[in-house]
């Protein structure tokens, strides 16, 4: 099954009504609703937006993120039906659109709310490392285990507290341990926030966390960016980081201890009924190691399948990633690791950052129902992969 996606962001002649237009095809089984990224022209920067049905009456919002290189525009692809076709076009807007996404931070913690229901809370509070909890999917229930944020859980294992819900680290980082928690392991301690967008598309958090080592020394920090859709079905979230050697050079090792990761609540666990498997057609424990483009975890959860993606962005080093997931509910995305996933005469999994230099992991989390098949989740990578193919995102 393959997205097309026609004309994408192609400029019309002058004088046409429609400053760029995207042509996107249903297919022979349909497509899922998804986000969608697109570079703004140079004369479309400042200026509201809306996307618009170039033969019909649909018109939906267009939020737009500024960064230094680029300006992108994001909306909401609606859901399409098989044979469907839908024909859009961005223009200017004067509409006030509601913002369905809200953010609101309190003492270091923010709640994430859409359409006034809570999706998560990114909690920095008190914590070793930031980690989004609880992780509300879309049935209404937490899809990422509560321990060791509460404990004496029925069913749940107590076992691993690093794994916090859902959460970034590594293990090794001029060797100090920053994935574990505890005497002699380093902490991601955050150090504040510079930005808490809401918004009609999307709402947004971007934050800078200090990587500090069990001596107290700042080995490193990151820029992190949160963005949570207004997606109606599946729960759809990125998180980007960008680690930054501004103390010095950066030794990432090579180790499985890392790195996008969450722990998926205890019934979807793949040891208790649940199913791993990869954009390769690779499950259960052939997923673990290996490359692939997405991976997900998926199994019944209060009455319901439910399933967690983690996309791998094709702007992310060494992509498409390696995974580190298990059986018993942790899953990675894991860049690093080769030595553990191929064994001897595995090439050389490390990675140097000379000081002032930085480096980029960016992914997407869909958190759906049904199976990722059902869901549509090579179709969702596929929308979210577009939007790094613009000459000026970092490889």
């Amino acid at each position: 099954m393959r997205l097309l996606i026609l004309a994408m962001g192609a400029t019309l002649v002058s004088g046409s009504a429609w400053a760029a237009t995207f042509t996107f095809d249903g297919g022979a089984e349909g497509r899922p609703e998804s986000p969608y990224r697109f570079a703004l022209d140079a004369g479309d920067r400042g200026r509201a937006l809306e996307v618009a049905e170039v033969d019909g009456d649909l018109v939906l919002p267009v939020q737009v993120e500024e960064t230094e290189a680029v300006a992108w525009g994001y909306f909401i692809v609606p859901a399409l039906q098989p044979g469907e076709q839908l024909h859009l076009g961005t223009r200017p807007s004067t509409r006030e659109w509601e913002n369905v996404v809200t953010l609101n931070e309190s003492g270091g913690d923010v709640d994430v709310l859409i359409r006034g229901e809570l999706f998560t809370r990114y909690l920095t509070a008190d914590s070793p490392k930031p980690h989004c909890y609880p992780v509300i999917g879309p049935t209404g229930v937490g899809v990422t285990r509560n321990y060791p944020m509460v404990q004496g859980v029925a069913g749940e294992s107590e076992d691993h507290p690093h794994q916090m819900s859902l959460y970034f680290g590594h293990g090794e980082v001029n060797g100090r341990d920053f994935w574990a928690i505890g005497e002699g392991r380093g902490q991601t301690i955050h150090r504040e926030f510079t930005d808490l967008v809401s918004g009609s598309v999307f709402g947004s958090l971007t934050a800078i966390t200090d990587w500090v080592d069990q001596d107290d020394v700042i080995v490193c920090n990151d820029i992190r960016t949160l963005r949570f859709y207004a997606t109606h079905t599946a729960r759809v979230m990125d998180y980007e980081v960008t680690i930054r050697a501004d103390n010095g050079p950066l030794h990432f090792g090579d180790t499985k201890e890392g790195m996008m990761s969450f722990r998926v609540a205890a019934s979807m666990q793949a040891d208790s009924g649940g199913t791993l498997v990869n954009s390769e057609g690779q499950t259960g424990d052939d997923t673990w190691g290996k490359r692939a483009r997405w991976c997900d975890n998926y199994g019944p959860l209060e009455g319901s399948t439910v399933g967690i993606a983690i996309l791998d962005s094709p702007a992310n080093p060494r992509h498409p990633t390696t995974w580190h997931v298990r059986s018993y509910g942790l899953f990675g995305a894991n860049s690093f690791g080769l030595m553990y996933y191929q064994g001897e005469g595995a090439p050389d999994g490390t990675m140097d950052l000379p000081e002032g230099d930085s480096v980029a992991f960016r992914y997407r989390f869909v958190i759906h129902q049904g199976t990722p098949n059902e869901a549509g989740v090579d179709d969702m990578w596929r929308y979210y992969a577009r939007g790094f193919e613009h000459p000026d995102v970092g490889r």
